[in-house]
């Protein structure tokens, strides 16, 4: 049996998601200014290292907040997984049979 989030939290977490994604984005945003202002490399250098903290910041940025639902319905996905095997590991082979 699939557990729903109650319209109240829903709310509460629709009401927190722009406010998170906002600090997110601006914690990228200083680590990327923190990285053109480092004068101790190249420029090339700081090229190639603010498009890999891009990249890096993007996948972070889509993995927290695309589709609340669906990454919720994996991670309770994965959970219910972890617990199976917890379980597996605890009982002993003859009680399986």
């Amino acid at each position: 049996m699939e557990r729903h989030l109650a319209e109240r939290d829903w709310k509460e977490l629709r009401a927190l998601h722009p406010v998170a994604l906002d600090r997110f984005c601006e914690c990228a945003l200083a680590e990327i200014a923190a990285t053109m202002s480092d004068t101790s490399r190249g420029n090339h250098e700081r090229y190639l290292a603010v498009c890999k903290l891009i990249e890096d910041r993007d996948h972070q940025l889509q993995n927290a907040f695309d589709d609340m639902r669906r990454r919720l319905r994996r991670k309770r996905q994965a959970l219910v997984q972890h617990c199976v095997r917890q379980r597996r590991h605890r009982t002993p082979p003859e009680a399986s049979l």
